[in-house]
């Protein structure tokens, strides 16, 4: 019979139930199990001199050691365990590139912890070397900027906030260009174009204040230097200097556009020897509206300029070819405000009465312009105050009235501490369709028969709208001032507008002079809602014929 030794034992460890410290005992019973090599299986077997049913428990063993096994040392980035640090991106470089700061940060994060190995070994690649600050300062300074690619200027472009897009088309021309290509350009809050400052030496910069950063960006605007500025459409505003020159500028692009000169219009004040033309632009002309944006169409006879100029604020209006300003016949004076709405330019006067001037028909220069009476006079309104004419989004005329208050409105003296003049509030008249009959405006006036008094009902003219009050301007943000009046809906600029509320500047140049310093002090937010005035521009912005305005 063969001899047969001793058995082998082996340990087995339960899958379900594994080991370690704070287990309980019963979870580390451990198995004995005979182990037979293939010949034995013949032979019989002896019994085994140990007791089959024996249980060893197993005195606790400490925690194992886990070999960690480092990252291999790359010239990027620390040696890092795995999974350490997670997140945070490395400080410095490793030893072997002497310390140096890392100018890398997320690229050595990504090489030690978000990359593949493929991917990682490519980034070990091209940031082997350090470089120097000197040769990176070099190198922004040497690049040519100016001429990158259009599609990654595009690219750029299409990701900045609306103040940083707008710093990007005012870089170079072909920044502009690129800015052109964009589908959906980013939503533009208003500029607040600030006044100049008379005693600044850098009188070539001009500052815009932005609602949706709210700073102040200096442009370099040589263009608009000592000359009165008046906001237009399509992104420019109009210049008038003691050269009497009128022009049209972009002040991003500092193009600009030569208007007719000022001797042009027909209304002239009386001047003297001591009372000469460039001694009255900063009242001369008080509003300007253009049909078209005169930068995009090269047909020159497709843009027309119409303003509110001279001493009785009447209307004119030039191509930009003509050499010289047509005036507008209409049947009052002291124009308020006019807008291009519907292919028709629109005024309203200082009663409140809107009027339609047709310049199609004066196309041969000798046919006179068609007027026509939209709503009747708005009641309870005076003259002295101001008056706007602004289209809603969905496509409707509103007037907007603002009421002023002051001792020069209420007839008291200036005791140097009050202000002269400042806003108290606003009402907005939508003007509705009277539908298939027109609008009958019944006034009753009081005449004076010989030695009877006798009440008299006025035939007035059926107009075509009427005036119905708005409460509420919804998701609406109204922006008025010497400028052209405009809405702007608040949710699509990223909470820098207020809904429901309505800009203003100080726009009425006649009383300027009556204030120290000039005018630019009355200027705020009101609150359709609480009928309450809050600042928008933190500073101090004043001048005696350029205050600020709305650039949009």
């Amino acid at each position: 019979m063969t001899e047969v030794g001793s058995p082998e034992y082996v340990t087995v460890q339960s899958e379900n139930n594994p080991t370690g410290p704070g287990s309980t005992s019963s979870s580390h019973i451990t198995d004995r199990v005979q182990s037979f090599s293939p010949g034995q299986l013949d032979t019989p077997q002896p019994f085994p001199d140990t007791n089959e049913h024996e249980v060893s428990i197993p005195e606790p063993s400490p925690e194992p050691e886990y070999t960690i096994e480092s990252v291999p040392p790359n010239p990027t980035g620390y040696v890092l365990p795995q999974r350490i640090n997670r997140g945070i991106p490395p400080k410095r470089f490793c030893p072997d590139c002497a310390g140096c700061e890392s100018q890398y940060p997320i690229a050595h994060h990504m090489t030690t912890e978000s990359l593949t190995k493929p991917l990682q070994t490519f980034t070990n690649v091209l940031c082997s070397n350090p470089i120097r600050r000197s040769d990176i300062y070099l190198s922004i300074i040497m690049a040519d900027w100016a001429n990158l690619l259009p599609d990654l200027l595009a690219m750029i472009a299409q990701r900045l906030a609306a103040h940083d897009f707008i710093v990007f088309c005012a870089v170079c021309q072909s920044w502009l260009s690129a800015s052109h290509t964009l589908k959906e350009k980013p939503a533009l809050p208003p500029w607040l174009v600030l006044a100049e400052e008379e005693n600044n030496k850098e009188v070539s910069r001009r500052g815009f204040f932005s609602l949706s950063t709210f700073k102040t960006y200096e442009f370099e605007l040589p263009e608009a230097s000592g000359r009165k500025c008046i906001g237009a459409n399509y992104g420019c505003f109009l210049t008038l200097g003691t050269d009497l020159q009128i022009n049209l500028v972009n002040p991003f692009t500092r193009k600009q556009i030569n208007l007719p000169p000022m001797l042009t219009l027909e209304e002239q004040f009386n001047y003297s020897d001591e009372f000469r033309p460039e001694d009255c632009i900063g009242m001369f002309v008080c509003k300007v509206a253009l049909s078209t944006n005169p930068w995009a169409n090269e047909d020159l006879t497709s843009c027309v300029v119409a303003l509110i100029y001279g001493e009785f604020c009447i209307l004119a209006f030039a191509r930009l070819e003509d050499r010289l300003w047509t005036n507008i016949r209409v049947p009052n004076r002291c124009y308020e405000d006019i807008i291009y709405y519907r292919g028709k330019f629109l005024a309203v006067d200082c009663h409140g009465t809107i009027v339609v001037c047709d310049i199609d028909n004066n196309n041969n220069g000798d046919r006179p312009i068609a007027r026509k009476l939209l709503a009747p006079r708005p009641p309870g309104t005076r003259d002295t105050d101001q008056k706007y004419l602004v289209e809603s989004s969905s496509g409707y005329l509103l007037l907007v009235i603002r009421f002023r208050k002051g001792t020069l409105f209420e007839g008291g003296e200036d005791d140097g501490q009050k202000l002269r003049y400042y806003t108290v509030g606003f009402s907005v008249l939508k003007l509705d369709k009277c539908g298939t009959s027109a609008c009958d405006d019944h006034h009753h006036l009081q005449e004076d028969q010989g030695s009877s008094r006798n009440t008299t009902t006025i035939t007035t003219p059926k107009y075509r709208y009427k005036l119905t009050e708005v409460n509420n301007l919804g998701d609406m943000a109204l922006f008025l001032g010497r400028n052209p009046s405009v809405f702007l809906p608040a949710s699509k600029f990223g909470g820098s507008l207020r809904a429901n509320c309505i800009y203003f500047t100080d726009d009425n140049s006649e009383l300027f002079h009556s204030e120290p310093g000039g005018g630019g002090r009355d200027m705020g937010i009101f609150d359709m809602e609480t009928r309450i005035i809050e600042p928008h521009y933190p500073g101090y912005s004043r001048h005696t014929f350029s205050t600020p305005f709305w650039l949009m």
